[in-house]
């Protein structure tokens, strides 16, 4: 269901020049229209980002989450959003991920894709471009 506001995809890396170059593909793959990306260097910032979200209306159909994160790796922020808002789906961004943690995100059926860094737009294209095809059945 899409709300009047459109949707809004939420990005999560502590790394600043990451969420920008991610920004940058991810409006040009996606030919963005009445999309919103925020981008959220905390991830301990997420949850209240998600909630204000979806109180001003908006729709959050993904968080593209980077595994290796201060505080909270991305593993256990996927696990705590799910728990919260069990109709997300996640993508996991990362060149550092473990291979346990992510398997175990798979077969808990947490985890909907991984892009792995260095990554192409047409890694973008190929893993997000599917999960937000619903996006266009308005």
């Amino acid at each position: 269901m899409f709300s009047s506001k459109g949707s809004a995809l939420v990005c999560v890396d502590d790394d600043e020049i990451v969420l920008t170059v991610l920004s940058y593909q991810l409006k040009k793959v996606l030919s963005m229209g009445d999309e919103l990306l925020e981008m959220c260097k905390d991830p301990l910032d997420v949850p209240g980002v998600i909630e204000g979200l979806l109180q001003e209306g908006y729709h959050v159909p993904l968080v593209i989450v980077d595994f290796k994160m201060p505080v909270l790796n991305g593993s256990a922020l996927i696990r705590l959003l799910h728990s919260k808002h069990p109709e997300l789906k996640f993508v996991m961004l990362s060149g550092e991920a473990s291979d346990i943690q992510v398997e175990a995100l798979y077969d808990d059926k947490l985890l909907h894709g991984f892009i792995a860094k260095p990554w192409s737009e047409e890694d973008i294209r190929r893993t997000i471009l599917p999960l937000l095809s619903e996006r266009i059945e308005r």
